[in-house]
Order: C-alpha cells, then sequence, then structure tokens
C-alpha cells in the first residue's frame, strides 16, 4: 500500500514539476521561432531559471513527503525523489515531441537547415555531403533520449543530496540508549584508569 501510494504521489509531484520545463521550453522554443536573434541572449538565464526551479520544487516535494512521518530512511527518500524525477522526465519528454513534431513541426528543419547553412559558410567539408532527410528525422530521438538522460542525471544527482539531509532518523539514538553507552564507556575509562 505504501508503495503504490509513493507513485501516485510521485506522479503528481512529477507533473508539477514538469510544468515548468514545459513552460521555459515553450517560450525557449517561441523566441527561436519568432525572434532567433534575442533567443540567444535569453536561452541560458531561461535553463538557469528551469534548473532552479526544478530544484526548488524537488526539494519541496520530497519535504513533503517527510511531513506527518517520524521515520523517513535516506533510501527510501531518494527513491520517491528518483520516481518524481523519472516520472517528471518522462512527461517532458512527450510534451517536447508534440511541441516539436505536432505543433511546430518546421522547427527541427529549419534549425538544422541554417545550422548546415553555417557549416557551409565556415567552409567545413563534407557538409554537402550530409544526408539533410536523415538528419532531420533522427533529431526527435536523439532529443528524447538526451532529456531522458538529463533529467535523470540532475534528479538522481539531486535527490541524493537532498534525500540525506531531509531524511527523519528513527529512534534509534534515544537517550536512555545513549546513557547506557555512555555509563558503559565511563566504566571502561575508571577500570583503565585503575590498572
Amino acid at each position: 500500500m505504501e508503495k503504490r501510494n509513493k507513485w501516485k504521489i510521485g506522479s503528481k509531484y512529477a507533473l508539477y514539476l514538469s510544468l515548468v520545463t514545459i513552460i521555459i521550453e515553450t517560450i525557449i522554443v517561441l523566441l527561436l521561432n519568432y525572434s532567433p536573434a534575442s533567443a540567444g541572449k535569453y536561452n541560458w538565464i531561461l535553463n538557469l531559471v528551469k534548473l532552479a526551479g526544478c530544484l526548488y520544487l524537488l526539494h519541496y516535494f520530497m519535504k513533503q513527503y517527510t511531513l506527518g512521518k517520524e521515520y523517513v530512511s535516506n533510501k527510501d527518500l531518494f527513491g520517491f525523489g528518483t520516481i518524481i524525477s523519472f516520472l517528471s522526465a518522462i512527461v517532458c519528454i512527450v510534451f517536447s515531441e508534440i511541441l516539436l513534431l505536432i505543433i511546430f513541426p518546421d522547427f527541427i528543419p529549419q534549425q538544422i537547415e541554417n545550422y548546415l547553412q553555417m557549416m557551409q559558410n565556415m567552409g567545413t567539408p563534407g557538409v554537402e555531403l550530409l544526408d539533410y532527410d536523415k538528419i532531420v528525422n533522427a533529431i526527435p530521438m536523439y532529443l528524447a533520449f538526451g532529456k531522458l538522460i538529463s533529467c535523470m542525471f540532475w534528479g538522481l544527482i539531486f535527490s541524493a543530496i537532498f534525500s540525506s539531509f531531509l531524511k527523519k532518523d528513527n529512534l534509534l539514538n534515544s537517550p536512555s540508549d545513549t546513557d547506557n553507552d555512555t555509563d558503559t564507556d565511563n566504566n571502561d575509562n575508571q577500570d583503565y584508569l585503575n590498572n
């Protein structure tokens, strides 16, 4: 029951987390499509905002998961962060494919054409030998795979970091256990000093 509940909560949080990426990526594609000159200025800023927003939300959702629980292990919290990251990556991949293949179907061919033209203008040899259609057809698959790797990379790293700070220890080190250990240590020290 707990595992199913974790996936249910994680899927809800993943949708919220993926909204940050969806909104920022839509703005980037719109800028690149309608104002390519200004897109270069704002692209890295928007990507930093996206990363910061995603990390903040991941931390917030992992913290929410620990509320009301006496014990949450590092492993359990890391698993929850991984669930959020994975499901969010899947939602982002689906949206990116819809955005680039259905909403803006000319975006990828236009970007590839601009890039190949730039390479040809720089005098790069062999540009004319490249199969334009093969490149355009392969780009969505590479983008999806790259997005999955990127989201999971950042998600795993920061889930590990956040889980180590947000975990809630059980009462393993209760005051009575600590006092008994301290008394035993003091007795051992006394015996050593007396001998």
